[in-house]
């Protein structure tokens, strides 16, 4: 009777344990990007597009820095420096242009954050596989997100939606995120589509010719995170 009950107590005990659940890769990945959206970080940011028959071509490429409180955002190219910063409530950008007289060009105004670009309230990750990227093994998360896209000239002003689709490279080991690419495909689409109409095209005849392109090309933006939680300095530029 003793061991009966012990090989009872066995099993209730392993039993529990077993009905207690331990955290799951979807469920980890909201503190992750919690914390990431409140950290600072160095990064490495760049812009390639992809035309079918000939491969993938780097456009652009800045280095950059976030801190995120209070948000200071700085990107540097090869032809323009941006400052980014709140002040009053508002998000103001700063962008230095060089020209090609060598006299540089200033320009300011309101826009929303950089990092809204891959970061931004109420986003789902989704598990979807696991990748090696420098002998590291990282877990990838999928998400997206609406957004409005204006095209316009003097004449006209037309806001078409799109979905902006991310992928989110996560050190589940460290908790940090390492790499965020940003598909932009389909906001280069619809701004086609907005071109179309402007030019007096109705936009079902724009969508329907934009469509049955075969040679439309798809567009990313590949940023690599470093120095995650480092002591990060923002100078602003002059």
């Amino acid at each position: 009777m003793r061991k009966l009950v012990m090989i009872v107590f066995v099993f209730i005990s392993l039993s529990f344990i077993g009905c207690q659940r331990l955290p799951n890769k979807n469920e980890k990945i909201i503190d992750i990007i919690e914390q990431f959206r409140k950290g600072n970080y160095e990064y490495t940011l760049k812009g390639y597009s992809y035309e079918p028959g000939q491969g993938e071509k780097c456009l652009y490429e800045m280095q950059g820095k976030l801190i995120s409180d209070p948000y200071q955002q700085y990107e540097k190219g090869n032809m323009e420096e941006v400052y980014a910063y709140e002040k009053e409530g508002s998000i103001y950008r700063d962008i230095k242009l060089s020209t090609n007289d060598g006299k540089n060009k200033y320009i300011t105004y309101k826009a929303e954050k950089g990092s809204e670009l891959y970061i931004r309230d109420n986003l789902k990750f989704t598990y979807i596989r696991d990748e090696k990227v420098d002998d590291c093994k990282l877990s990838v998360f999928s998400s997206e997100y609406e957004k409005e896209n204006v095209i316009a000239d003097s004449n006209m002003r037309i806001t078409l939606s799109c979905t902006i689709k991310l992928e989110y490279y996560v050190d589940l080991k460290t908790e940090v995120v390492q790499r965020i690419i940003v598909d932009l495909t389909e906001s280069d689409k619809v701004d086609e589509i907005g071109g179309l109409i402007l030019n007096g095209i109705t936009e079902d005849d724009a969508k329907e010719i934009v469509d049955a392109r075969s040679n439309m090309s798809s567009m990313k933006v590949v940023i690599d995170i470093k120095n995650f939680g480092g002591d990060i300095k923002i100078n602003r530029p002059h």
